[in-house]
């Protein structure tokens, strides 16, 4: 079975767009991972670009929210399979830049097991593209995204590499871990001023259980300053494991880190 994704008719005006279009199509179409949905066919019709796709049967992690905090063992599982989908599509080159729980698939097995599928690498750059004039006036730079999801520098429409797509991966966890986001609810501009000024809360001041070593991973992954981030996301997944495995010896080397 497969998907077919429609984008918006506009983005077929334009040939730069749509020379645009392909380039991001054909990108990560020649991506292969487990935890990546993959792309079988792309172009242009008469109305508009669109992509077929594999369909995952499951939910998306924003659903999966909707009754509350994941399990902290599940949380980190799935999340070291989403990273571990970031860490192959960077080394291809593709910066997701709109990573959210909306763009994660989630498929349950009869076992019990979960496997996490992501959804539109690159191809969200694409989706976006209407909304640049509009998102414009709220910094004074082209912004691509989802504000409650968007790295500081995201925020400020600088250019990005891997860390901004590792601050949002820290978003998902926190949310995965607490069942709310670190900044709450705000309109876009609002938000986008969150990211870039406003500390979040420790996680542990919303979940009491969580293991300090995890807190601290966690917290790093959002640093505003992404010179103190975690450089990949393979990384991030390497730090978060290390925490629930041996968290007296992950608090000791996050502690000389910060030091």
């Amino acid at each position: 079975a497969v998907a077919v994704k429609m984008l918006l008719p506009t983005l077929s005006r334009d040939e730069k767009v749509q020379e645009r279009f392909r380039r991001e199509a054909r990108s990560v179409a020649a991506l292969r991972h487990p935890n990546i949905i993959q792309i079988y066919d792309y172009g242009i019709s008469d109305h508009g670009p669109y992509i077929v796709m594999e369909f995952a049967r499951g939910q998306s992690l924003r659903q999966l929210l909707r009754s509350g905090a994941l399990n902290i063992e599940m949380a980190v599982g799935l999340m070291e399979q989403i990273c571990s989908a970031i860490a192959s599509a960077h080394s291809a080159g593709i910066i997701h830049r709109d990573l959210k729980p909306d763009n994660i698939i989630i498929e349950t097995h009869s076992d019990g097991s979960v496997h996490a599928k992501v959804l539109d690498f690159g191809i969200a750059k694409m989706r976006e593209v209407h909304s640049e004039e509009a998102d414009t006036n709220l910094t004074g730079a082209n912004i691509i995204g989802s504000p409650a999801y968007m790295s500081p520098e995201q925020s400020m429409g600088l250019e990005l590499d891997a860390r901004s797509d590792v601050y949002a991966l820290g978003i998902m966890l926190y949310e995965m871990l607490t069942g709310e986001t670190p900044f709450g609810k705000a309109p876009a501009g609002a938000m986008l001023l969150r990211q870039i000024n406003t500390p979040p809360q420790p996680v542990s001041q919303k979940r009491t259980e969580i293991p300090p070593a995890l807190e601290s991973v966690v917290m790093k992954s959002l640093a505003k300053d992404r010179d103190f981030r975690y450089s990949s996301a393979t990384e991030f997944a390497k730090a978060l494991r290390f925490a629930l495995q041996d968290p007296e010896a992950a608090a000791t080397q996050l502690a000389m880190e910060n030091e």
